[in-house]
């Protein structure tokens, strides 16, 4: 039986994705479904999870960060899949759009703050004979500049006062360190982030709160972009609630992070319950 794409997980009407955005959503729906029916049995749910992995990186155009895996229910760019692997000094990780452009990070932190990076972009267009649109950039922290071997010549003062870190646009989990190091309690506070891709910086603000075993970590960006990163006492990324709009980032169903998601549940919808678009979708 093949899976329905008119909705996601959550009901919403997907009609009008573009075909090429389709393999993501399929996939998706796939193992959102197929991991209830293995979900009494490790032998089952091991084999599934293997195969779920074999799927995603076959949509890769080149290999992705070892690491927790994560699905984003959003239609637009036809679903985004995440890995990622955090350590005490480093975070890596991968994004994999809908429309197959791969993004992957390597960012090392030393003393609370970025010490280099490496980031590389491919669009879709590279499966094509030929042609090459990867993009490197390659840089790191050099007193209070950051400066970069890909592309040369480049110079960008950090900025002077407040918090900053890298970090290209979906790829927010590269912030965990600095969210494991801000105040919790406090007020919003304004944090730079270098954006790789688009060679130049931004603004987001920052509020973190530790509850139930969580640190959580309300993220507010241009556009209205809005945000909550749940992080677990281990400093790993547990999921990400997306407030102004449909986005929700959740662990691969039968992962480890998606069994630790299932015991903090409750917690998660106490906290999401406050903001009014997360309350209704989820009545």
């Amino acid at each position: 039986m093949r899976p329905q794409l008119k909705r996601d997980s959550l009901g919403r009407n997907l009609s009008g994705v573009p075909l090429n955005h389709r393999q993501f959503l399929a996939c998706a729906l796939a193992i959102g479904h197929a991991a209830t029916l293995f979900a009494q049995d490790p032998t089952e749910r091991k084999t599934f999870h293997d195969r779920a992995t074999q799927l995603i990186a076959q949509m890769a155009s080149r290999p992705l960060t070892p690491g927790d895996t994560f699905l984003t229910w959003n239609p637009d760019p036809g679903g985004l899949i995440h890995t990622v692997h955090v350590d005490s000094t480093i975070v890596e990780s991968s994004l994999l759009r809908g429309d197959r452009m791969t993004g992957t990070a390597h960012i090392e932190w030393t003393a609370g703050r970025v010490a280099q990076f490496t980031i590389r972009w491919t669009r879709s267009d590279t499966l094509r004979a030929g042609v090459d649109s990867a993009i490197a950039i390659r840089g790191w922290r050099d007193r209070d500049s950051i400066r970069f071997a890909e592309p040369s010549h480049r110079a960008f003062v950090i900025p002077q006062s407040g918090w900053w870190a890298v970090a290209d646009f979906g790829m927010e989990e590269q912030l965990i360190p600095l969210f494991r190091q801000m105040p919790a309690g406090q007020p919003a506070q304004p944090v730079a982030i270098l954006r790789p891709y688009h060679l130049r910086w931004d603004t987001v603000t920052v509020a973190v709160r530790d509850s139930a075993g969580l640190r959580v970590a309300e993220v507010l960006g241009r556009d209205k972009a809005h945000e909550l990163f749940f992080i677990d006492r281990q400093g790993r990324l547990l999921c990400v609630w997306r407030i102004d709009t449909v986005g929700e980032r959740l662990p691969l169903p039968t992962s480890a992070r998606d069994v630790e998601l299932e015991q903090y549940r409750g917690a998660v919808r106490a906290l999401i319950a406050p903001f009014p678009v997360e309350h209704k979708k989820n009545r």
